[in-house]
Order: C-alpha cells, then structure tokens, then sequence
C-alpha cells in the first residue's frame, strides 16, 4: 500500500515539473533585440533600441563632444568640445574670441587699426571722392594736362581748342580751331574741293580747255590749240560762225578774226561776250576791266588775275 502511495507521488511530481518546464516566458519579436528564440509566452518585455555602446535597453547616450557615456560640452554648438575649443563662443571681425572689434569695410585690417574705413579715392584720400581720369597718378584737381586717351595732347586743348593760356587756337579764323582745322590756313577750307587747302591751290576752280585757271577758253575741236588762238583763216563757213572770234568775210568768202568792240554790242549781246560788260551808269556795253580790290575773299580766289593779301586782309592785282 505505501509502495503504491510512493509510486503515484513519484509520477504526479514528474507530471508537475514536466509542465512546468515547458512553459518559457520572454520576446518573441525576432527584430526586436531581446528576443528569445527559447520563449514560449510573451511577456511583454521586447525592446528595439541599442544605446551608443550597442547595449539592448541601455541609457549610454553621446555627450555634446560626441563620447559615448561621456559628460563633454559643447557650450557654443561649433562642433569643437568646450576642452579643445580655442575660443568658447565667436570670434569678432578682428579675430579676438568674443571681443567687439569690427571691419566694416572688410578689408581684412580691424577698424581701430585700420588707416581707412572705407576705400582711398584716385587721389590716394580716404573716402573722398578725387579722380584720376587719365590714371597718371596726379589728382585730377591738380593735373596740369589730363590726357585721356594717352596721345600727348592735353584734352582740354584736344577737345576744347585752347592753348595752354587758355586762347582759343584758330589761325584762319574759320571757326574750326587748328588742331581739327584740315586747312587750318584756309578760310574756305579748300573751297574748289580738290583736295588741296586754297593757301597751297595754285587753282581755286578749275582749268578751261586751255589752261587757264577759271577761264574760258575753248579747244572745241580738241586739237590742243586754244579757240582763240587758232587762226579763223583755217576754219570753213561753218567752222567760222561757231566761233566768236572768228566772223565770215563774204566779200572775200573767207574767215577772218573778229576784233571785238564792245560798244557796238546791244544790252543783250554785251552778255554773250567774256570780254565785255554793261555799264549800267552810261547804259552800255564796255571792255571788262577786272579791280580785284571789288572782290571778297571767295571771288578773289576764282580770279586768276588776283590774290588774296593776307596781311592787309584784301584782294590785290
């Protein structure tokens, strides 16, 4: 009887341990980093952070200096632990660790040493505002020739036709001065356009078929010879009455010279003769008698018999 008591304690214990060791309490989330892979019921423990030294659950954080655990700051957030850190909050303009100090012009150099605060000028003055235009080294206010364009000549001469006391320079008085002048002797400023200034023209219009400077001679046949000087006697009747000089002699039933009175001719055939003019005084036709002392400096210059006197600023013989 006892035996079979022992027997069925034995048996009920094995039972109760049995079960008991089947039951295994603990995670059972495999991403969590507490997991037991052993536990059969979840007990609500799984955790899914790792401190900075990788413990599951830990409270070792990084301290401002970055040390796992450590207690280092970082008082002004430079990245820089408040022990290496050379200056614990800002440097100034100057460099000094918090000073006051300022560049305003930022020119690298602190104000309260710096010769400037602003900018020098052209004339070497802090912020004034001196120029050098033509970049000589001389202020502008105290160049004696400023010269821009580096050409020798001073500007205000260049540009403003004066000399060096200020006189406007306008030799021919034409109203151009000198040094822009390209007939800086010549009024009309090569009045014929012939490229040539009228004071080096030994023509101031143009040559006739004979030569002459402004005349009017004709060499209607292109033979070289002056009309006029070509004998009438050589031409035929029709030759003869295209050609002033020259009238036909019926009697004779040649050409012959035509000596040209001036009196004879009407008001209207006066005109048609170079060697005549109209006296409108006695109202007839006279020899043409040229005064060059009548003629203004233009008129004077189509004269071939005249000059123009530019000492006693008159037209001469």
């Amino acid at each position: 009887m006892i035996f079979k008591i022992l027997i069925f304690a034995f048996l009920w214990f094995s039972c109760e341990n049995s079960t008991k060791s089947q039951n295994v309490h603990g995670c059972l989330d495999s991403s969590a980093c507490n997991y037991n892979a052993n536990a059969n019921i979840d007990n609500n423990s799984c955790i899914y952070y790792l401190d900075c030294n990788d413990e599951c659950g830990g409270d070792a954080v990084f301290d401002e200096c970055g040390i796992c655990g450590g207690n280092g700051i970082d008082f002004d957030q430079d990245g820089i632990c408040d022990d290496l850190d050379d200056c614990i909050g800002y440097y100034d303009d100057c460099g000094i660790c918090n000073g006051n100090g300022t560049d305003l012009d930022q020119d690298g150099i602190c104000d309260f040493i710096d010769d400037c605060v602003g900018e020098y000028d052209d004339c070497g003055i802090c912020n004034g505002n001196g120029m050098d235009i033509d970049q000589d080294g001389i202020c502008d206010d105290l160049d004696d020739c400023i010269d821009v364009n580096g050409n020798g000549i001073c500007d205000n001469i260049e540009e403003g036709c004066t000399d060096e006391y200020g006189i406007f320079v306008d030799t021919d008085l034409d109203g151009i001065c000198d040094l822009m002048d390209e007939c800086p002797l010549d009024s009309n400023n090569d009045l014929d356009n012939d490229g040539v200034c009228d004071n080096e023209d030994d023509c101031i219009g143009e040559y006739d078929d004979c030569g002459v400077c402004n005349g009017n001679g004709t060499d209607d046949n292109n033979n070289g010879i002056c009309d006029d000087e070509e004998n009438c006697q050589d031409y035929t009747y029709t030759e003869c009455l295209s050609h002033l000089e020259c009238e036909w002699n019926f009697n004779n039933n040649i050409c012959q010279n035509y000596e040209i009175d001036c009196e004879d001719f009407s008001y209207s055939e006066c005109f048609s003769y170079t060697q005549c003019e109209w006296d409108s005084d006695d109202n007839e036709c006279d020899d043409y008698e040229i005064d060059c002392e009548d003629f203004s400096y233009s008129e004077c210059l189509l004269q071939s018999e005249c000059e123009w006197d530019y000492d006693d600023n008159e037209c001469d013989d």
